[in-house]
């Protein structure tokens, strides 16, 4: 999904797909003019139903924050 907003391009993406019985999702959100990105892989198997790990970049300019998720409900 591509849009505008506060004068700048945005740009959107989720991917989703199951790759051996694991549901992968990756997700991307770029800002082009003010230099943001944030991208993550995120990954939940069917035997381990409500764990999902991933990892995730978040990247504003030269500044770089990455993270690794694992998340249990």
């Amino acid at each position: 999904m591509k849009g505008k907003f506060l004068d700048d391009v945005i740009y959107f993406s989720l991917d989703s797909k199951k790759i051996d019985n694991k549901l992968s999702t990756d997700v991307l959100f770029k800002m082009q003019n003010v230099n943001f990105l944030a991208k993550a892989n995120l990954t939940s198997s069917d035997k381990e139903k409500n764990i999902i790990k991933g990892n995730i970049l978040i990247k504003k300019d030269k500044n770089r924050f990455t993270g690794i998720v694992n998340y249990k409900d």
